[in-house]
């Protein structure tokens, strides 16, 4: 089971990655926001729930979330 959520993991990251169109170097921030995606998405193991929610009990709030690799601009007065 472990194995198969690595390859998931991995198969998220490359198509991120390559979405975003980042550098290799950048390989790691994006592993950390694929899981950190996973473990705030609904999972057929819960019946549609999420993991973050059953583990601490607290509602999730996404309403931060962005695109991934989105152009940013800064507005200096």
């Amino acid at each position: 089971m472990s194995e198969r959520m690595n390859k998931t993991i991995m198969e998220r990251v490359r198509i991120m990655r390559l979405y975003a169109g980042l550098p290799l170097y950048f390989w790691a921030d994006v592993v950390s926001t694929a899981v950190y995606l996973i473990n705030r998405g609904p999972s057929s193991a819960l019946d549609g729930g999420i993991h973050e929610q059953a583990w601490y009990g607290k509602k999730v709030d996404c309403s931060f979330l962005i695109v991934f690799g989105c152009e940013v601009f800064v507005h200096i007065d």
